[in-house]
């Protein structure tokens, strides 16, 4: 049995206890170091690719397979072992180069980039030591050797100086993203990817106060729910500027509005009814006048919106 196979199996284990059951990677041979995949020939026999060739590893339980591909190496269906949403987040960071992961969780997002080496390594920080430790168990018997390290912290440089291109913030809400952001620091960072669970449009408009540039987002339906992936970087030359976003575009997303498409449309539905059953507890509560404007202007905006698709 090769070493990939044999890997695989440490995959198959952390994919048991953490619904990680296969991942599939695409990569360029002899990117990243120059670590070649082997794939299987035609008679079942492993052999190595030839340099250049974009291959897709698939780790299954127990068993790893290689297939040749074609396409763009980071779209979410790169990452198949992974939610909708965290394959969404994996698939906006800068490839080729280190990450850093706050309120990582169980590390799910930095373990399928590193299997796949999309990214050389990663520094993942939660600020649960239960969490941490739980992970570092999970993952020691997987091929991640020293590219992967475990903190504990709440902040991007609770690992040391940030040395990282991307720096993700996912799952916890926008207040909490704006001062995990506030305390930096940010020197280095290239891109940020952010998915705020609450409070979307307060982050919007921070960033340009924080000298970021929201250069693009995405939309993905998860289990009945949601979430929107931001994708910023500071100084960035973009259609979308500082001073050019209006209500809808707060509320909404700029690059969100001019994608459009079914799940937006679906997106916008939830959004209208959500806001209309807050709209009727806020009027059986007698709250003030202000609260119910605010409600009214966010239902005219997805009137418009509706009416643009």
């Amino acid at each position: 049995m090769s070493t990939l196979v044999r890997r695989g199996l440490g995959l198959g284990a952390y994919g048991a206890s953490r619904r990680i059951g296969l991942v599939r990677a695409e990569v360029r041979v002899g990117a990243l170091g120059g670590r070649r995949r082997w794939r299987a020939d035609a008679n079942g026999r492993w052999a190595p690719p030839s340099d250049g060739a974009i291959v897709s590893v698939i780790w299954v339980v127990g068993e790893a397979r290689v297939v040749p591909h074609e396409g763009p190496v980071l779209e979410p269906s790169t990452f198949v072992g992974l939610s909708p949403r965290l394959a969404r987040i994996a698939a906006c960071v800068l490839p080729g180069r280190p990450v850093v992961d706050l309120g990582t969780d169980h590390a799910l997002v930095p373990v399928a980039l590193l299997l796949a080496e999309v990214v050389p390594r990663v520094v993942a920080i939660d600020r649960s030591a239960t969490v941490i430790a739980a992970t570092r168990t999970r993952v020691r018997d997987l091929p991640l050797a020293e590219r992967l390290e475990l903190v504990v912290g709440d902040r991007l440089d609770a690992g040391g100086p940030v040395d990282a291109a991307t720096a993700v913030l996912a799952g916890f809400g926008g207040d909490a993203i704006i001062r995990a952001l506030d305390r930096g620091p940010l020197d280095g960072i290239s891109r940020l990817v952010l998915q705020p669970q609450l409070d979307l449009a307060r982050v919007r408009r921070y960033l340009p106060r924080r000298g970021l540039t929201l250069v693009d987002e995405h939309l993905c339906e998860d289990r009945g729910r949601f979430y929107v992936v931001m994708v910023a970087e500071p100084a960035s030359p973009a259609p979308i500027g500082a001073h050019s976003l209006d209500l809808a575009d707060v509320l909404y997303g700029p690059h969100l509005r001019r994608r459009g498409g079914e799940v937006f449309r679906r997106y916008l539905a939830a959004e209208r009814q959500r806001t209309k059953s807050a709209k009727a507890a806020a009027v059986a509560a007698h709250v003030d006048a202000t609260q119910l404007r605010e409600l009214d202007a966010r239902l005219a905006v997805i009137a418009r919106l509706w009416v643009e698709l």
